[in-house]
């Protein structure tokens, strides 16, 4: 069965237009988004080898039961098509001609091509004029060797007073999606789920996008009421795509989704889709598309970041066997996922925020389909590192969810808050210290600490602990942000002295400690300990924002907190196996639906 898979598409949003080579490379192209043509000068060539519209067969093949492939093009004009390959070997990609063909079209036809056998990684095309050309649509169509499976598509996005970034999320999916031509057009709804209540829920006048008011009760309370809309819907999804609301939106990759559930094989069919989150900031830069828990107590990516401009990437992004690992998750600011494992009785934990995505992927040991061309554009994680969040919410809910899932058990999330205490004892950060002894003591609470809808209440508490920035020109500050991010090696001697002293805190009198201030990077998961090494005053500084806080070094301050963090850990180490196993108590529970309509005030 011939079958429709991608698009052929174009930048239509303010921030991808400035980037057109993650959609074409080279020539005179000029994009009509009222026509939806693509304008192509005389003796031109427009490569297509690019994140959004080269494909994928390395991951189709592997996905699907697709025996070929063919390239559909609607144009007009006199031109020359060529198909190519890009095969990665031993880390070295190459480049194969396929084919190529010379038209003449007076008007619009479709002109079809097809790229053979072939054992390419990535497919690929490009035009080259020998007049002006119009390109009306195009797209890659396979031959899968099985029929299409019945895929119905929820999609819940949770949002928080963002009116700014979900009111165009949702019309532009209503433009593209739902009032498209396209196969999931009446295969497809919208579940917003309204956390402030700050939405008209007439906002969007359509039958397939539903707006769900919900107490704010974060990510994991916003996603829940989600998958309890789609478990409750009349139209029975098949899947649900979760999505964060601070994003910036492709429609194609939630057409190529479910285009992907329709064709999967037996292998893959009960596998979640992992979207990629590319950078709002830096458009051309995958941050990320899986995470995995690291035994030394880390959430870390899978793949390193990459340019997804450059075809090297690009190839490597697929073809590459990157090194899968036990506790392998697909984060939820975007990642669809089979019904089967969205049910009344499997929901996730009440984290408020942080920690939901990667216990509900490893409690229920899934395995993960990614893909070129599939995400959103997310705003960087570097803006938000706040305490509250990054020390605070991560640290708690990782203890927490490993206690009550018992999943990732070699998971030492001690040993890596222990490192990150100290590391923030060494950068003159008593306020972080402290935060992170929150996120222990709060989990030595027991399971009463998520028992109830507080979360807005705690992160806003720990929000007012936050250090606070100034602007360089407030603070009087004249900061080189070329050499923030310099790192310089420190002696053995160096290393040492600021280990035997914790940087001064003790041992060390104040004479020998340097006047002249250092200036770190104000990430919190940074380390440059030359920047702090014996400084009475550092200055943490956000590059992106250009703003800083000054830190003094205050060893009564210093006294408190190391006695705070110490008899925190003891009581861990004396009773962390019992709160353990009291939590582990209220794994049914806290998933059950339940439990989860009494969390959000939902009348049974």
């Amino acid at each position: 069965m011939i079958y429709k898979v991608q698009n052929i598409i174009f930048p239509e949003n303010e921030k991808s237009e400035y980037k057109p080579e993650l959609f074409y490379k080279k020539g005179n192209l000029a994009y009509d988004k009222v026509s939806c043509k693509a304008y192509i000068a005389k003796y031109m060539t427009v490569d297509f080898s690019t994140y959004f519209n080269s494909f994928s067969y390395v991951k189709w093949n592997k996905y699907t039961n697709m025996k070929s492939v063919e390239l559909h093009l609607t144009i007009s004009g006199d031109f020359s098509i060529r198909l190519f390959g890009y095969k990665d070997t031993e880390g070295c990609v190459q480049q194969f001609e396929i084919a190529e063909q010379r038209v003449q079209n007076d008007e619009a036809r479709e002109v079809v091509l097809k790229f053979g056998d072939t054992d390419c990684d990535i497919l690929a095309f490009s035009i080259t004029t020998f007049s002006d050309c119009v390109l009306e649509n195009g797209g890659y169509y396979i031959d899968n060797d099985a029929e299409l499976n019945d895929v119905r598509l929820a999609l819940a996005t949770t949002t928080f007073k963002q009116e700014h970034y979900i009111i165009p999320n949702v019309e532009n999916i209503k433009k593209h999606i739902i009032n498209s031509n396209e196969d999931i057009a009446k295969n497809f709804e919208v579940f917003v789920i309204d956390n402030g209540r700050t939405l008209d829920v007439n906002q969007f006048e359509c039958d397939q996008v539903r707006v769900v008011p919900n107490p704010n009760a974060g990510g994991s309370g916003g996603f829940c009421r989600g998958m309890m809309c789609a478990i409750d819907s009349p139209n029975k999804p098949t899947h649900l795509l979760l999505m964060d609301d601070d994003v910036m939106i492709i429609p194609e990759s939630i057409i190529r989704t479910y285009n992907l559930y329709r064709c999967v094989n037996d292998e893959w069919k009960d596998a979640f889709v992992s979207g990629a989150m590319l950078s709002y900031e830096k458009i051309v830069w995958q941050e990320e598309d899986m995470g995995y828990v690291v035994d030394e107590g880390l959430f870390a990516p899978v793949k390193k970041p990459m340019n997804i401009s450059k075809i090297q990437y690009i190839v490597k992004n697929d073809a590459y066997h990157w090194e899968m690992h036990e506790n392998t998750y697909a984060p939820w600011w975007y990642c669809c996922i089979p019904m089967k494992y969205v049910r009344n009785d499997n929901l996730p934990l009440p984290l408020f925020v942080r920690g939901d995505d990667s216990e509900f992927s490893i409690r229920n040991h899934c395995k993960i389909m990614t893909m070129n061309s599939i995400g959103i554009w997310h705003k960087g994680f570097a803006a938000k590192h706040f305490a509250s969040k990054e020390y605070y919410q991560v640290y708690r809910n990782a203890f927490i969810a490993q206690a009550i899932s018992g999943e990732f058990q070699n998971a030492r999330f001690i040993d890596n808050l222990r490192k990150y205490f100290n590391t923030e004892i060494n950068r003159l950060n008593y306020v972080a210290a402290n935060q992170l002894c929150d996120a222990l003591e709060d989990y030595l609470k027991g399971p009463s600490v998520i028992e109830n809808n507080n979360g807005a209440e705690m992160m806003m508490a720990e929000g007012k602990k936050n250090e606070v920035l100034k602007s360089f020109d407030e603070l009087g500050l004249n900061i080189d942000l070329e050499s923030l991010y310099e790192w310089k090696e420190r002696s053995f001697m160096q290393k040492v002295v600021m280990k035997i002293t914790q940087n001064g805190h003790k041992y060390l009198p104040s004479r020998f400690l340097k006047n002249e201030p250092g200036v770190l990077p104000f990430d919190l998961y940074t380390w440059f300990p030359q920047k702090s090494y014996r400084r009475k005053t550092v200055i943490a500084v956000s590059e992106l924002d250009r703003t800083a806080v000054v830190r003094h070094m205050d060893k009564n301050e210093y006294k408190k907190v190391m006695a705070r963090w110490n008899s925190l850990v003891n009581r861990f180490n004396a009773e962390g196996g019992e709160i353990a196993a009291q939590y582990a108590a209220n794994k049914a529970r806290f998933t059950s639906r339940e439990f989860w309509n009494k969390y959000l005030e939902i009348e049974e």
